[in-house]
Parts: structure tokens; C-alpha cells; sequence
């Protein structure tokens, strides 16, 4: 039995009932429904934009029952989710969440405070990402988040970030298909780096600003035009909901822990942030920490 969903995941079974399973991990599955994704998922683990959410014993015990390419449908009437081969997903008691800001960020001296301790926690051994992954590479970004000046480099990737923050200021707005070139598709994995950067720099531009600006307008222009080619279903559809301003729990969590006076909420962000993927969970902070080296420090 489901115990939480996205209202988003209500319209998509509305619209179109019937879907097939599109990827089986461990305690995880996502249903592909026309060109929309449904996760499902161990809720403890937080939730996806577009996600269910299950106890653990519940999500292992409907994983090993399912299988790539299986059939599935949307039974209005019951509240259920039906697998071609009698797995049933029952809903009728689930608790529909909502995956937007409620509030502004306002505290800047704590933003600022919490920006810099995670800038440095890029340099400890255990903090990977996927685009900075020598202690050179690490050390030259935790350099160029913590100045104050314009720095002058021969690193094409931190020439790259400098044009992301440009892009994100609205001074290049003109050349945004090239930044975004760069940025989408980069590293590997499901979803990929460059593409976690760009989810997490759309997460508190929306917690920031209190509403989708044009950053995000023109990511959604690219999405449409080229982001099928140039990512993974997955990564795109996190994208697309991000340019909605609409984000996983932990993002969320993460961007209030960054306003937060609460020393405790804030660590424990950090550490769920942590645990995602390989690198996600590290590359998306990294994007929230270019949304505030570009809007609240500039």
C-alpha cells in the first residue's frame, strides 16, 4: 500500500492510464506513462517530484515482483495501480504531498554562513562529485565559490561555472542555449552531473526569488528543444519539474536547512543530500551553492 504521492502523480495517471515499467533498481522502480515517469519508491529515502512513496518491506516485496516492459494500469474506480501480472499498488490511503516553496528565503548572513561550510566540505576525501574529483580540481572550486573577485584561470570548467552564474544574473541571457550545451548530459549516471548542478541551481532560484524567473524559463525552452537527445529520461524529467519549481523532499529540505537558524535542521539536509546517488546528492548542492554565489554574494 502507497503511503505518500505527489499530487503530480494523480494527473499523469488521469491522463494517461496505461504504462509499462520503465526501470527496476533496488528499492526503486519507475512506470512510464506516455512520455511522463512515475517513481516509486521507499519513502524514507525521501520523494521525487513525480514519485510514490512506500514502506521499505512493501517496495522490496512489489520489486521482486515486477520486471522491465511489464504492463501497467490506472484503475480509477479501485485506486489502483494493476500489473499485468496481479501485483496491485493500492492508493486509496495515500497522503498527497505537495513539492513547491511555501516561503522566501530571507536569512542572508545564515545563507552565507551555510555556503561556506559546505564549500568546504567539497574538499574532504568522502565528498565526491562528479565534476571536481581530484584534490587539485576540488581545491581550484572551492577557491573560485569563495572569492570575492573575479578569478582568472586556464580551467575550462570553472570558465564554465562562471558562465553558468553569468547566465543565472541574466548578463549572458543571449547565449544560453551554449552554457546550457555544456551543462546538460555532463557525467554519468542516471542523472547525470552537470544535470544535477542545474536542478539545484533551479531549486533555490525558486526558494530565493519565490517564483520561477527567466533562468528557468529558458532551461524549459531547451528542455523542449533538445533535452531528450541530450540527457536521460530520467534526468530530464527531474528537470522539467524543477524548471515548474517543483522538487524532490530532500532538495526542499535542503534549501529551508540553508535558511534555517536551526543548526540541527540544517546538518541533518546535509547529511540526507549526502546519501543520494554517487554524486547527485554533492552535485546538486554544488548548483545551490552557484545560486547563492550569484544572487546573494554578488
Amino acid at each position: 500500500m502507497a503511503c505518500f504521492s505527489s499530487n503530480e502523480v494523480y494527473k499523469i495517471l488521469e491522463q494517461n492510464p496505461q504504462g509499462s515499467i520503465h526501470s527496476v533498481f533496488i528499492n526503486s522502480f519507475n512506470i512510464a506513462f506516455d512520455k511522463s515517469l512515475v517513481h516509486v519508491g521507499v519513502y524514507e529515502n525521501g520523494l521525487a517530484p513525480f514519485g510514490i512513496g512506500l514502506s521499505r518491506m512493501d517496495a522490496q516485496q512489489l520489486i521482486r515482483q515486477i520486471q522491465n516492459g511489464q504492463l501497467v494500469r490506472w484503475d480509477h474506480a479501485s485506486g489502483k495501480l494493476i500489473f499485468s501480472n496481479e501485483a496491485v499498488l493500492d492508493m486509496k490511503q495515500v497522503k498527497w504531498t505537495k513539492h513547491s516553496f511555501s516561503d522566501r528565503l530571507t536569512n542572508h548572513s545564515i545563507i552565507i554562513d551555510h555556503f561556506r561550510y559546505i564549500a568546504d566540505l567539497f574538499l574532504q576525501s568522502d565528498w565526491q562529485t562528479g565534476l571536481a574529483q581530484t584534490p587539485d580540481e576540488k581545491q581550484e572550486l572551492n577557491q573560485y565559490l569563495l572569492s570575492s573577485t573575479q578569478v582568472v584561470t586556464s580551467s575550462k570548467f570553472i570558465n564554465e561555472v562562471n558562465r553558468l552564474i553569468q547566465l543565472i544574473q541574466g548578463e549572458i541571457s543571449t547565449e544560453y542555449e551554449s552554457v546550457f550545451d555544456y551543462w546538460m548530459g555532463r557525467g554519468l549516471g542516471l542523472t547525470p552531473s552537470g544535470d544535477d548542478v542545474l536542478t539545484g541551481v533551479c531549486a533555490f532560484l525558486s526558494a530565493f526569488n519565490g517564483s520561477k524567473g527567466e533562468f528557468q524559463e529558458r532551461l524549459k525552452s531547451y528542455l523542449v528543444a533538445k533535452g531528450r537527445q541530450r540527457t536521460t529520461h530520467i534526468a530530464y524529467e527531474y528537470l522539467l519539474y524543477a524548471t515548474n519549481a517543483k522538487f524532490h523532499t530532500h532538495l526542499i529540505q535542503m534549501c529551508k536547512g540553508m535558511d534555517s537558524r536551526s543548526d540541527i535542521e540544517f546538518f541533518q539536509a546535509v547529511e540526507e543530500m549526502k546519501k543520494i546517488g554517487h554524486t547527485s546528492g554533492a552535485d546538486t548542492l554544488l548548483g545551490i551553492l552557484l545560486g547563492i554565489k550569484a544572487l546573494v554574494l554578488k
